[in-house]
């Protein structure tokens, strides 16, 4: 069998990473999901949703960071391979 080459392991590995970002922001979907329906007032729930999609929008802000970084570094090895 023949040996990947580290072009199509990096890009193994960003489709890995984007796979499991994926998740999770499905799983926090999930959980602001469960927060409407908990049963608490009305302000409480407002209050925790808020505060709960703040977080969710600031560590997806942060994950975008470092996907653009991430697809930034294996294109210029990509461009880096093809030049050779």
């Amino acid at each position: 069998m023949r040996e990947r080459s580290p072009v199509a392991r990096n890009l193994t590995r960003s489709l890995r990473r984007f796979i499991m970002k994926g998740f999770l922001i499905g799983l926090g979907a999930g959980a602001a999901i469960a927060l409407l329906f908990a049963p608490r007032t009305g302000k409480e729930t407002q209050r925790a949703v808020s505060k709960f999609a703040k977080q969710g929008m600031d560590r997806a802000m942060e994950s975008g960071k470092k996907m653009s970084a991430q697809v930034k570094e294996v294109t210029d090895q990509a461009k880096e391979v093809a030049t050779f």
